[in-house]
């Protein structure tokens, strides 16, 4: 996984730790926009809506609790990974994903939002995303192989 700046990582945390109790509220409006902005990608989501904003809440939490061992959420990778391969997710879907999360959480902390708030959950939501991308492509580049 690709290193993150120690500042970023920081403010992540503080700001996560802010916003933990909006966490399906985030959900709620991420979800929202990205269907509004991507309708194929409601075709990946088949739970209940509100058990996804609050998974997509955990989700962040369980990342943003690891982050100062950011080697130590390999495995955390790999299980969303290969989660979200059964889901069909392809690696070129975490781009927008991450844009519209970061927008979304923005959105949620208001005025208190600041441009360095937006390049550290940028660099560290690429991050994650990159090596949950990377680990999807590799397992589907094996099952092509063992086709």
């Amino acid at each position: 996984m690709q290193t993150v700046n120690p500042e970023s990582i920081q403010i992540v945390k503080d700001t996560w730790a802010e916003l933990i109790g909006h966490g399906p509220e985030i959900g709620e409006r991420f979800y929202n926009r990205l269907f509004q902005q991507y309708p194929a990608y409601k075709k990946l989501f088949k739970n209940n809506p509100h058990d996804q904003h609050r998974k997509l809440a955990f989700a962040i939490t369980l990342v943003v609790t690891k982050l100062n061992k950011i080697d130590q959420i390999a495995e955390e990778v790999r299980s969303l990974a290969m989660r979200h391969v059964k889901y069909g997710v392809q690696p070129e879907y975490f781009k927008p994903f991450i844009k519209l999360l970061v927008e979304t959480i923005a959105e949620v902390r208001g005025e208190r939002w600041k441009p360095e708030h937006t390049q550290a959950w940028r660099e560290v939501m690429e991050a994650i995303g990159n090596a949950i991308a990377a680990n999807i492509k590799s397992v589907q580049e094996k099952a092509h192989k063992n086709k």
